[in-house]
């Protein structure tokens, strides 16, 4: 079948990329200010010599870097515009067919007049599809104020996030890694989940999908990588912003302050990220569950309501300084703190029994706490090679002291149950890369690297009942995993409209758990694996281009899914880890197009030993039900992504996404017989934004998320919807959103498993609707500066008068 669907997407990729045959000249160039700063969005126009305009323009990317393509010959002249700058027009130089003209540096004018008080607007693209990824621009985006990263991800085209089960996926598939700043974070997705929940999304400058990442990258994450950039100052000088907000819902409050400080000099730059969110929103949730156990139907129905006091705070300092114009270094410590207290009441009532429900009560205790410390050293031989050395150190510690307080009536008098969990999860992290990267010419780039990452976990899980060790759930256990890596890629620009990037990693693992006292070996594992990656890219003019993506990736379980952790949903149905767990293998190919603000982006792979959390084991002797972690045979998945965005007047700016994703799950050994499941979701996201005029402005945004599949467990539909409106200042903006105003933000799925007589529906709200007030204010010199200009050079080199 894999073959259908690659023979699909490689006509898809040969019908768009037909050249067509007729004599071209390119004209490429850098554009700068007299600092050597690059200047982004500027026009560049192509005259003829009696200076009327042609068709022929182009745009300069971030890099200030442009290229114009033209079928004109003769006498022209260029002109460049930029806000804030002198229109700059060359002397009149010939060109000539299939000639291909470096224009160099070109250095341009800013205006000889102080711009007071003035205020210059300009719309990004919102939506980028480059060689390897994703880029969805952030900082024209108004409803990020309040918002904290998780929730901006949430409504991302392509991103699933479970907020349950503590995972994030992409595309359909799940291992996502995440990346601040193109940094690794190490940490366990649970732990990430609250971590990125208590970031602030105004700190925030853009979210890159990386759903085929290129070969310096790890293997690891067989849905990809999300890196999150975060705002810096471009220029020598400080800035900083200020943001808090506080949210109201079901009379409780969710409060969120984040400040982000940029310091900027010649040789040094530091940057400073803090946050602080208290989250005291309720949930409440319903559980219905069916089960055959030998000749009795056992039906019962859990609700439970929560309580929560949950307090994040996040910080991340990083300082880089140029030694010279060879060597630079830098350093960035990160530190994460999560402590939470939650009282949840719950009742356990039996369709069938004649006596009262179970009560249960919960009193449960986190405290989560991470520390990581990168370090780097960057030396360049010369203006095209650079090597790199990276040190990654990672502390995380996870204890969690949950207290079960349980009266069971299903006798004439009831029968009080305490259970007493204490669970301490300490590990630590520490990578190392050096890595190489050079140019040998103008378009050709090489690099390659080597990384050696130690993992060194312990897992201490400690059940009692009634003051009592309970020995099938208590645990010991130590893990280390030590994965050693290599890779080499190659980047080429054949021409101007065809490109391609190619890689071969290759990882080896070795994964070793054993119980601490008695020695017993729950997991030995040595292998390792090729990861080939190739990327082409065809750009059939200005707007039209299209990219064709292959890679291998490898999914490694968890460590917290490897240590056998316990949660009691009732006495009779826990959560539960799998040390069994297999690492799981992706094939992907991807073809991407754009159409100047369309974009389409269709994946297809498969997937062997997908890891699927949380499926139904019940045990024969005690009817016991597990929910753990396990390996499926196969997913198929065919995805695609639809964005577009447009102004239908002036004042409208309207972003639409459509995620379209089909899978097939494939398995035989749970059961006996085949087991195979189909199901086709689609997502919708729409943000819209309106001007008013005067710096207000109005937000209409949300999403809808139809059913999707996950093993046995089938996720149904959800989505919300969320109104603000805002007002920008000078140095001030304040907004007002409702979120989530339609309640139908809801946690719901459903297991079914027809051979061992299993059925149950979760239905539980996580976030209630809120109202919240926020408020960003930015400190430093915002005007605009006054700089003297050089005539460039570059053009003066291809006067032919």
């Amino acid at each position: 079948m894999i073959f259908k669907e690659k023979r699909l997407l490689l006509g898809l990729f040969y019908l768009f990329s037909i050249p067509f045959i007729y004599p071209q000249s390119q004209l490429k160039g850098t554009i700068l200010d007299d600092t050597q700063m690059p200047i982004p969005y500027a026009d560049i126009l192509l005259k003829d010599s009696s200076g009327n305009w042609t068709s022929d323009r182009a745009i300069s990317d971030e890099s200030g870097e442009f290229k114009l393509i033209t079928e004109e010959s003769g006498a022209h002249k260029l002109s460049i515009i930029s806000v804030g700058f002198e229109q700059f027009d060359s002397n009149t130089f010939n060109i000539k067919r299939n000639q291909n003209v470096a224009l160099g540096k070109i250095i341009i004018k800013e205006s000889s007049f102080q711009l007071q008080d003035v205020n210059v607007t300009a719309k990004r693209i919102p939506y980028k599809r480059e060689i390897d990824r994703t880029v969805i621009d952030l900082e024209d985006d108004a409803t990020t104020s309040g918002s904290t990263l998780l929730d901006i991800l949430e409504r991302t085209p392509g991103v699933i996030v479970d907020r349950q089960n503590k995972s994030i996926a992409m595309l359909g598939k799940s291992g996502v890694r995440v990346m601040i700043n193109g940094k690794m974070n190490y940490m366990p997705s649970e732990a990430l989940l609250e971590f990125l929940n208590g970031m602030n999304a105004e700190n925030a400058k853009a979210i890159e999908l990386i759903t085929t990442p290129p070969a310096q990258y790890d293997a690891e994450g067989n849905a990809g990588y999300i890196n999150i950039t975060l705002k810096k100052k471009i220029g020598e000088g400080y800035n900083a912003n200020l943001n808090s907000s506080v949210g109201l819902g079901d009379q409780k409050t969710n409060k969120n302050f984040g400040v982000n400080y940029n310091l900027m000099k010649k040789k040094s730059t530091i940057l400073i990220n803090y946050s602080l969110s208290q989250n005291n929103l309720p949930w409440n949730g319903e559980v219905n569950r069916r089960l055959e156990y030998g000749d009795q139907l056992i039906e019962n129905q859990i609700l439970g309501f929560r309580q929560n006091d949950r307090v994040i705070q996040n910080v991340r300092v990083a300082y880089d300084y140029r030694l010279n114009s060879k060597l630079n270094l830098g350093a960035n410590i990160s530190g994460y703190t999560n402590i939470y207290d939650g009282e949840e009441h719950k009742t356990v009532g039996f369709l069938n029994r004649a006596s009262g429900p179970d009560i249960y009560d919960l009193d449960e205790s986190n405290n989560w706490r991470n520390f990581q410390s990168a370090f780097f050293i960057e030396f360049n031989p010369n203006e095209n090679s650079k090597l790199s050395f990276n040190v990654d150190f990672l502390n995380f510690n996870n204890n969690q002291t949950p207290q079960y307080d349980i009266e069971l009536n299903e006798n004439l008098s009831p029968e009080m149950l305490l259970i007493n969990s204490d669970k301490n999860t300490p590990f630590d992290i520490m990578a190392n890369a050096l890595e190489y990267e050079t140019t040998l010419d103008n378009e050709l780039n090489f690099s390659t690297g080597l990384k050696w990452v130690v993992n060194d976990f312990r897992n201490t899980n400690e059940i009692k009942r009634n003051q009592i060790i309970d020995p099938i759930f208590s645990n010991d256990s130590e893990l280390e995993e030590n994965i050693a890596a290599a890779y080499i890629q190659v980047k080429h620009k054949i021409n101007d409209k065809i490109g391609f990037q190619a890689g071969l990693r290759y990882e080896h693992t070795k994964t070793f758990v054993q119980g601490v006292k008695d020695k017993e070996v729950f997991v030995d594992r040595n292998y390792g694996n090729f990861f080939p990656t190739l990327f082409l890219s065809y750009k059939i003019n200005d707007f039209n281009n299209i990219n064709l993506a292959a890679s291998q990736r490898i999914n490694r379980p968890e460590l917290n899914n490897l240590a056998p952790f316990i949660y009691f949903l009732d006495i009779d149905q826990v959560f539960q880890g799998n040390v069994a767990l297999q690492p799981a293998f992706t094939d992907n190919l991807q073809f991407d197009y754009r159409f100047k603000s369309l974009n389409l982006s269709i994946q297809y792979s498969e997937e062997k030993d997908v890891i699927s959390r949380f499926q139904p084991n019940i045990n024969p002797e005690s009817s016991l039900i597990t929910l753990t972690p396990k390996n499926i045979d196969m997913q198929k998945t065919l995805s695609a992504i639809f964005s577009y965005s447009l102004n239908p007047i002036t004042a409208w700016d309207l972003r639409f996404f459509t995620t379209f994703i089909n899978t097939h799950l494939l398995d035989k050994r749970e059961l006996e017989e085949d087991f195979s499941i189909r199901n086709t979701s689609i997502r919708f996201n729409l943000n819209n934004n309106i001007s008013l005029g005067n710096g207000y402005s109005f937000q209409l945004w949300g999403y809808f998320n139809s059913k999707e599949v996950s093993g046995v467990n089938i996720s149904l539909p959800n989505g919300a919807l969320n109104i603000g409106i805002q007002k920008v200042s000078k140095n001030f903006t304040f907004t007002l959103n409702g979120t989530n105003i339609i309640d139908s933000q809801k946690w719901r799925f459903e297991s079914k498993n027809d051979k061992i007589g299993y059925f149950q529906t979760f239905n539980v709200d996580f976030v209630p609707p809120q109202i919240k007030f926020s408020v960003s204010m930015r400190l430093g010199d915002q005007k605009l500066k006054v700089k003297t200009i050089e005539k460039s050079e570059a053009l003066e080199r291809i006067n032919v008068n």
